[in-house]
């Protein structure tokens, strides 16, 4: 199968696995300046790990030496490299965005648009599609 195909058949198998807005779980293993992030989702009480397909999604290959740790390989200071992963993941499914959903919307989107009546949050007034695929999943380390 050719790079490509492979992409768009893993793109297409994550936005099946991670539906609605889940919670990506990080784990870290660094070499000094250097994290090698896996991915996890929890599905069904059995957590299961993405990180190979996210690779693929992302069109970023995996780690399997085995003299370095297994995962995503993010290099440098002063960022983090968990949270670059999981808004990584979310902007290569969602290149185009993502609809808004009221109930548990965690987008930083709404950092963009003011409040209005003296401070109180109108969620009416939010926008109906989110621009920045990468917020579509939130991230936790483990």
């Amino acid at each position: 199968m050719e790079a490509r195909e492979e992409q768009q058949q893993a793109v297409k198998e994550l936005r099946k696995l991670l539906q609605g807005q889940d919670t990506i779980m990080t784990l870290a293993q660094w070499t000094g300046s250097t994290a090698y992030v896996r991915l996890f989702v929890v599905k069904n009480n059995q957590l299961i790990d993405i990180t190979h397909r996210a690779g693929e999604a992302m069109g970023d290959k995996t780690v399997h030496s085995v003299n370095k740790p297994y995962g995503l390989k993010y290099g440098g200071y002063g960022y983090g490299k968990e949270f670059a992963a999981v808004y990584g993941l979310g902007s290569a499914l969602y290149r185009k965005g993502y609809k808004h959903t009221l109930k548990n919307c965690h987008s930083n989107d709404h950092s963009n648009y003011s409040r209005n009546d003296g401070g109180n949050f109108d969620a009416s007034k939010l926008p109906d599609w989110h621009t920045a695929g990468g917020y579509r999943f939130s991230q936790r380390s483990i």
